[in-house]
């Protein structure tokens, strides 16, 4: 239990999580691409509860919070809020395709330069722009219970891609083949005061891995391994004065948001970018499994 006295004289009292709650199993499904002749797009989520378009219809994590405050008037607690903001390091995140033979080739890429730093996450819209994002935290709106904010937030990392790309050195289709992710995950909670500013509180640390393996039969992709494995640390995390993820928490203009460089990464990681590795070759590379084309 811990006391937080706050800018304006505010103080909130305790802040009391549920214990983040992981959905199970990851689900994986091809749909039709809007292109005829192309192979399907392949939709993978952390959520087992998908529609028949691999949309997720639940959350892959969901995290919430009580905080208590101490001496509020009920004009105080409206004028103030709690909110969750987000933060990511991308540990590793990697996408590989390769032709149905050796002299057909293999291509792929991945994350670099300010993809490998720290990022603030919108958990609002997959797809959304820097606009959007503002002001960078969770839209879930916080209840008010008397005297305690409650707040709550979920997410559902996915990774949706073509299953086909045009080699250009050798001029024949590569499939992909193997997709490979690692991130840590910081959801935090903040006092917003009524002039925007951002006090953190306390928050909760996790880490999400992702594999996909596929295998060709008949020119159409099959699962053959996948993996989405998210730990929730065993407790939660109070960051220290001068820790610089405390200092995007309070100040986040000027970060850059996981989702739009992200995007921007998978739309065009042909194009030279400093936050984009691709490499593209005539032949096999070693790791290529020669039986993933039957």
């Amino acid at each position: 239990m811990a006391a937080y006295k706050l800018k304006n004289g505010f103080v909130i009292a305790d802040v009391r999580f549920s214990p983040p709650k992981p959905n199970a199993s990851p689900s994986a499904r091809f749909v039709p691409h809007t292109i005829a002749g192309r192979t399907p797009v392949l939709r993978f989520t952390t959520s087992t509860d998908v529609d028949e378009t691999g949309k997720a219809l639940s959350p892959g994590y969901t995290i919430s919070a009580i905080a208590k405050t101490q001496g509020f008037t009920t004009q105080q607690m409206n004028d103030n809020d709690v909110r969750f903001m987000q933060l990511v390091i991308i540990k590793n995140f990697s996408v590989e395709f390769a032709g149905r033979k050796n002299a057909d080739g293999t291509l792929s890429y991945s994350f670099r330069g300010g993809l490998t730093n720290i990022l603030l996450d919108c958990v609002t819209n997959p797809a959304a722009t820097a606009a959007v994002n503002f002001p960078f935290y969770n839209a879930a709106a916080t209840s008010r219970l008397q005297t305690d904010y409650f707040a709550i937030m979920s997410d559902t990392p996915g990774f949706v891609s073509n299953t086909d790309e045009r080699n250009s050195k050798t001029d024949r289709w590569n499939y992909l083949w193997r997709f490979h992710s690692e991130a840590e995950f910081l959801t935090y909670l903040v006092f917003v005061n009524k002039d925007g500013t951002r006090e953190p509180l306390e928050g909760w640390s996790w880490t999400l891995e992702r594999l996909i393996i596929l295998r060709w039969r008949g020119g159409q992709p099959q699962i053959y391994n996948q993996m989405s494995f998210l730990k929730p640390a065993s407790q939660k995390t109070v960051l220290l004065v001068g820790d610089i993820r405390r200092a995007i928490l309070i100040s986040p203009s000027g970060v850059n948001i996981a989702n739009v460089l992200g995007n921007n990464a998978q739309q065009n990681f042909r194009g030279a970018s400093a936050d984009v590795s691709f490499v593209e070759q005539q032949d096999y590379s070693p790791e290529v499994d020669p039986l993933f084309w039957v």
